[in-house]
């Protein structure tokens, strides 16, 4: 097995930086976001991972992970576990993990951001326990030849051979802890609205967007975008309330343009489409995707945020995931 121990910094949830960062994990902290504070944020049905490394600008030593990997650049099926400081009570502990997952030499930067990941999976192939479950000690410097300094442990050493922590030791008793968990799962699985959507990612985390909220952010991004498509020379009319676009721009004898806008309190990774949504892009030879991420909230005011445009948008089926599906009951 290709097992990996990683240490983080603490989180409730690690999906996203709306009402927490990560605390300890290492120096880049303490003044700056670790990537990690994403790990556990579903994207198109996949979570997306980062530790660093001990290597050059945190590369991960693949050698030590399978040491007959025939690839050079990530490790297929590997284990790894994440591993944080309590800020409170101290010690570290088990925190979730990625089983079959793809882990990288190299980090990737994330799209529409400039945080990064080093290590994927699907969303079924992981765990993130509650606070409440975080049970599982990993022993420190304090016991010979537990989880150091480092914030990554091998299980291999050099040359391939196991470490002495394998066998009846901890690294062990933690694989096996893990193989055979049984219980409570804190990762988001997806939802079947936009709404319910921001809730799950912000609500678990103590912030939950209300009605008035989300309409505020619609609105937000709207003007954002009409002001955008305006400047740029184009008579822009809002056809949200009667068509599966939200705008549709002319200028001079240019074919019109339709454009879908979006808006978040998110980083933009991922966003929910309805499927009128998505045929009628399939379909229209002229659409643009506009995206307003990272929106603040005060109050029901929605204000801030930063944009992103897909031109020549046409949504891709290897970049939709279905997230619901409507049953007729027999």
């Amino acid at each position: 097995m290709s097992v990996v121990f990683a240490r983080i910094g603490w989180m409730e949830y690690y999906s996203g930086i709306k009402n927490e960062r990560p605390v300890g994990g290492g120096e880049y902290n303490v003044d700056q976001i670790g990537s990690e504070a994403y790990n556990f944020f579903p994207m198109s049905g996949r979570l997306l991972g980062y530790f660093r490394g001990p290597g050059p600008d945190g590369q991960v030593n693949l050698d030590r992970v399978d040491c007959n990997n025939p690839n050079n650049e990530y490790v297929d099926h590997a284990l790894i576990i994440f591993v944080a400081t309590q800020p409170h009570t101290g010690g570290q502990w088990i925190v979730g993990w990625y089983s079959d997952a793809k882990l990288f030499r190299e980090s990737i930067p994330r799209p529409f951001s400039d945080i990064s990941y080093n290590c994927q999976t699907k969303i079924e192939n992981s765990v993130l326990l509650p606070s409440a479950q975080r049970t599982h000690r990993v022993p420190g410097a304090e016991q010979n030849g537990g989880m150091g300094t480092a914030n990554v442990r091998y299980t291999l050493q050099p040359g391939g051979a196991p470490d002495p922590a394998m066998g009846q030791g901890w690294m062990a008793r933690a694989i096996d802890y893990v193989n055979n968990y049984a219980g409570a799962n804190a990762v988001a699985s997806g939802a079947t609205l936009e709404d319910a959507a921001e809730e799950t990612a912000l609500g678990r985390q103590g912030f939950r967007t209300t009605p008035a909220q989300r309409r505020a952010i619609e609105r937000h991004a709207m003007a954002i975008a009409k002001s955008y498509y305006k400047e740029s020379g184009y008579t822009v009319d809002d056809t949200s309330d009667s068509n599966p676009y939200d705008l549709e721009c002319s200028r001079n004898d240019e074919a019109p343009l339709r454009v879908e806008v979006k808006g978040t309190c998110l980083n933009g990774a991922s966003i929910i489409l309805t499927r009128n949504e998505v045929l009628h892009a399939k379909t229209f030879a002229n659409m643009h995707l506009f995206i307003v991420y990272s929106v603040a909230l005060k109050g029901d005011e929605a204000f801030g945020g930063d944009t992103f445009v897909v031109e020549n948008w046409r949504p891709e089926e290897e970049n939709l995931s279905p997230i619901s599906y409507t049953y007729r009951v027999p």
